[in-house]
């Protein structure tokens, strides 16, 4: 039923997957809860500034009220403006930007003009979480995050480096087909998934 769907489609991360290498699933994450992560930081840049008003205000501190409302503007224009920035880096992205897992890896890809590849090997997956933001609940969507041990050291501090697949739908279900598969894939040299028919669901991926 799956080659079926795709006998008469496309996709993009055909140029770039092996010759025994079957896609199982592929989607584009849903627009506006995708492009709402810039809304967010709209959002985040209001609310400092409120805050510290409000201790200010309980507080009834001595301050210089022309630098103090100067630094309260800076804090939003700051949010603001990385906000609308994410925004718009979102929208232009979006019609490069789309998710698939196939019987090797998953792989991501992105970009304005050109289209950027990135592709994580199973046995390289050290975590695979899902999460979602309240706008992403509003939608029914989530992420799917994948750690493959990249880091980033800054004073002494280490953060873990995620790849993720933002704001895609039935976020669980294909959670659970991931790790499943990846899984399988590190623990046995006949990967089941390439010939069992259940690792297989529909290809919900539309052109936009």
């Amino acid at each position: 039923m799956y080659q079926k769907k795709r006998q008469n489609y496309k996709s993009k991360f055909d140029l770039i997957k092996d010759k025994d290498e079957e896609i199982l699933w592929e989607d584009k994450p849903v627009f506006l809860p995708f492009i709402s992560v810039g809304i967010l930081q709209i959002t985040l840049g209001l609310l400092i500034p409120l805050i510290i008003v409000l201790i200010n205000y309980i507080g009834k501190f001595d301050l210089d009220y022309e630098s103090y409302h100067w630094n309260v503007l800076i804090i939003f224009g700051i949010q603001f403006l990385f906000g609308l920035y994410q925004i718009f880096y979102n929208i232009f992205n979006y019609s490069n930007t789309s998710f698939a897992f196939t019987n090797k890896r998953v792989m991501f890809s992105s970009g304005y003009s050109f289209v950027d590849f990135k592709t994580i090997d199973y046995d390289n997956i050290l975590e695979l979480e899902v999460k979602a933001n309240f706008i992403e609940k509003m939608f029914n969507v989530g992420t799917i995050r994948f750690f493959n041990g990249r880091t980033k050291h800054d004073e002494g501090n280490t953060t873990k480096l995620y790849d993720e697949w933002n704001s895609i739908k039935d976020v669980l279900t294909v959670y659970q087909m991931v790790k499943q598969i990846s899984f399988d894939f590190k623990h046995s040299n006949n990967s089941k998934f390439s010939t069992n028919p259940s690792y297989k669901i529909n290809n919900n991926y539309t052109q936009r």
